[in-house]
């Protein structure tokens, strides 16, 4: 349930608590476009500090339910690694889509803004759904299929290594978003 809930709120919370991206420089947008830093820098540097101050909330919730739990150490270190790939690409999404759809601060109303906001929580719903029901099949394969020497430490590989992948392409897809708003 800890981990459900954080990644609950990484997911739908933290975006809309933690605008300090692009779309907080919406005004300035122009003159980030003049500067002559390569994309992919744009985008960690835009994405950066809400990521960073997500981390700070997931390792915290998390520390704390280690404790009192007292769960396996794999099982710990997956949820640390699927996490906080998580935050990386909810954070980058969400600007990719703004980077698409620009729009001001105060252009917040209407049925596009609507379907937007729909659109993004069904997808975000949807990703949270897919990696639960990926993390019971694989942990259902592991355990069936594999020895044991091999399960507990594939268990953790696969599902932080896909996490950050997906943290990886989310980024890719932002800076390809941001090429495009300075072409």
């Amino acid at each position: 349930f800890v981990v459900g809930g954080v990644a609950f709120c990484t997911a739908m919370l933290a975006p809309s608590a933690l605008k300090i991206d692009f779309r907080r420089d919406w005004n300035r947008l122009g003159l980030l476009r003049s500067l002559p830093v390569r994309p992919w820098e744009m985008v960690l540097g835009q994405i950066g500090i809400p990521v960073l101050l997500t981390w700070v909330f997931q390792a915290v919730v998390l520390m704390i339910a280690i404790i009192v739990l007292q769960p396996t150490w794999t099982a710990a270190l997956l949820w640390l690694g699927m996490l906080s790939a998580l935050a990386i690409v909810i954070f980058a999404l969400e600007n990719s889509l703004f980077l698409w759809i620009p729009r001001a601060p105060h252009q917040q109303r209407g049925i596009g803004m609507l379907l937007q906001t729909k659109l993004m929580f069904i997808a975000k719903t949807t990703g949270l759904l897919l990696a639960f029901v990926f993390l019971s099949v694989w942990s259902t394969f592991c355990q069936a299929r594999l020895p044991p020497t091999l399960s507990g430490p594939l268990l953790i590989a696969a599902p932080v290594i896909a996490s950050w992948s997906l943290a990886l392409a989310a980024i890719w897809m932002t800076a390809k978003s941001w090429q495009r708003t300075v072409a």
